[in-house]
């Protein structure tokens, strides 16, 4: 039976045009403001009749493949694994399905996976860069359409979906100074990507407006790894700095702290910890972690939504900055 509808059929069925119901089959109801339940009532009739679209002929004829590229760091980073179930079950929801792939943070594996999906004629990208220092013109090599996101990139096209890292750092470590911290060490990550800068800088703002003169000795530059975090606060150590908190400028980094504190027998009250990104189980830490919670779900409906409108060809003349939230954990 499948076989023999069509979408006139359909559209009969529904009370709607055929226009109606193409719209709503290649999900540009939202963008052609058709009703809920004008969609609601295609979608169940679609359902009903067991009617399957011809993919083939509908790309070959939009000249689309109904998938997109994800392209991240590390999956391992509970970030990016987050942004990738987000995206994946969005792009679901929206007749899409989902590349993904991994640059281990590698500029060379990222040209490597770049020029993978756009083999596969991906209809665009969404990719946190595994450099700051790249044009889009250099990550991309060519003219699919793509969105980055979590890490700027120099000179990118509008349209990019970033969070406040700065203003959130800034915020965190003022509230620590308020309370009587002075002494605050910070462990940070690859000095190339904008995401570091703008942490480390966040930080510095906060104890300018203080009048905390910046102290080098107690900032340690790394790589976003657990391991860099380990000897970077095994450093301050062996270098007898004295501080009365440590912020970790990423979730796993702080894996690293604690593993060294664990190992030291350190794990108590005297340094108040602090992270970017956050993990239900800080909840239930007895040493309070605060922390900088980058909301995922918000970050990939906004790429998602960005790319659909570059690969429609709208207009897109603005990055979305996306607000983070300070998590305050008390002793």
């Amino acid at each position: 039976m499948a076989a023999k509808i069509s979408i006139v059929d359909i559209a009969k069925l529904a009370g709607v045009s055929k226009t109606t119901v193409s719209l709503v089959l290649n999900n540009k109801y939202t963008m052609n403001r058709i009703s809920s339940d004008t969609v609601k009532r295609v979608q169940d009739i679609v359902r009903e009749i067991g009617f399957v679209p011809n993919e083939h002929a509908r790309s070959f004829r939009l000249k689309r493949t109904n998938s997109i590229g994800l392209v991240v760091g590390d999956l391992s980073n509970l970030f990016f694994s987050r942004i990738e179930d987000e995206i994946e079950r969005i792009a679901r929801n929206n007749g899409y399905s989902v590349l993904i792939a991994s640059t281990g943070e590698s500029e060379e594996r990222q040209k490597e996976v770049i020029s993978f999906l756009t083999s596969k004629n991906v209809d665009g990208l969404i990719i946190a860069s595994a450099s700051s220092g790249l044009t889009e013109e250099d990550i991309l090599g060519c003219t699919v359409p793509a969105v980055f996101f979590d890490r700027r990139v120099i000179s990118a096209k509008k349209g990019n979906v970033y969070c406040n890292n700065e203003t959130a750092v800034q915020e965190l470590i003022s509230k620590w100074i308020k309370s009587g911290m002075k002494k605050i060490a910070y462990i940070g990550g690859t000095v190339s990507l904008s995401t570091q800068q703008e942490r480390l800088s966040g930080y510095r703002k906060a104890l300018g407006t203080a009048g905390i003169n910046y102290d080098e000795k107690l900032v340690i530059e790394g790589d976003f790894t657990s391991e860099s975090a380990y000897d970077g606060v095994k450093h301050l150590d062996d270098s007898d700095v004295k501080y009365d908190a440590l912020f970790a400028a990423s979730l796993i980094q702080l894996q690293g702290v604690i593993k060294y504190f664990s190992e030291k027998g350190r794990l108590n009250l005297n340094v108040k910890l602090g992270t970017f990104d956050d993990h239900p189980l800080l909840d239930f830490f007895k040493w309070p972690v605060d922390s900088v919670e980058q909301p995922c779900a918000e970050i990939a409906a906004a790429a998602f939504d960005l790319l659909l409108k570059k690969i429609n060809g709208d207009k897109v003349s603005a990055d979305t900055i996306i607000p983070c939230n300070v998590k305050e954990r008390a002793y």
